[in-house]
């Protein structure tokens, strides 16, 4: 698409005559320049160092326990097995803040290399580029908000119930 503005050199489809034109242009030419398969998967950046954690401390049956348990909250679980579990999941959402927080500055510096600042206007380039950086913290809020600490507070809900 890209190569036909260089080939016809007419006034009408000369991106640099129109200033927006000439945006969308080097917008398009930046996004085209990296391929996706050159790129690491954002979500890989946060998903390998929690199995590296669970494989670390050896505690697979007890992260498949704690979901078990808050899935089916009448499957009768060993108190010892749901400290267990809470702790792991208290654990992995800590880590996962620290994780997505290396793996933004890990986007932010290939974002950053990867920047070619000869174009006109790098404005509407860098806000989409933060965009994309911006997706591994995304990743980890949701993983910490949407399963790490509900399985805590269900987990720690369930022991207080059992006390009383």
């Amino acid at each position: 698409m890209l190569h036909r503005f260089y080939k016809n050199k007419s006034t009408s489809n000369n991106p640099f005559k129109y200033p927006e034109r000439a945006r969308f242009v080097a917008a398009q030419m930046l996004l085209y320049r990296s391929k996706p398969e050159d790129r690491l998967p954002t979500l890989l950046i946060i998903v390998v160092p929690l199995l590296g954690i669970l494989t670390a401390t050896k505690s697979f049956k007890v992260f498949s326990g704690g979901f078990k348990a808050v899935l089916n909250p009448y499957r009768p679980l060993s108190k010892d097995l749901r400290g267990q579990a809470a702790s792991l999941f208290r654990l992995l959402s800590k880590s996962t803040a620290i994780v997505s927080a290396i793996g933004f500055l890990i986007s932010f510096i290939n974002m950053s290399l990867g920047m070619d600042f000869s174009y006109p206007d790098m404005r509407s380039v860098i806000f989409g580029n933060i965009a994309a950086a911006l997706v591994a913290p995304m990743y980890g809020m949701v993983l910490i908000a949407g399963l790490f600490e509900p399985v805590v507070f269900n987990l720690k809900k369930r022991c207080d119930t059992e006390r009383k």
